[in-house]
């Protein structure tokens, strides 16, 4: 039984895992979007654009700048 618990514990411990990774990226995706941004002088649509990130992600990334943005504001 105690085989069955440590296979769940590390399914779960890889799942943590692979989300921070993914919020990692994400935001450090973010961070590139909102210093191209800067930068160059060009929107977040165009910025997206020049990326090439999936106009499906648009909305998570757009909420990501608004808060690195306000961050870099502090």
């Amino acid at each position: 039984m105690c085989n069955v618990s440590d296979s769940v514990e590390e399914r779960g411990i890889q799942k943590g895992m692979q989300q921070g990774m993914q919020q990692g990226m994400q935001r450090a995706n973010a961070k590139r979007l909102a210093a191209l941004m800067k930068s160059m002088s060009v929107s977040f649509d165009k910025a997206i654009e020049l990326l090439e990130i999936d106009p499906s992600e648009r909305k998570m990334y757009k909420q990501l700048v608004e808060q690195i943005q306000a961050e870099n504001k502090e």
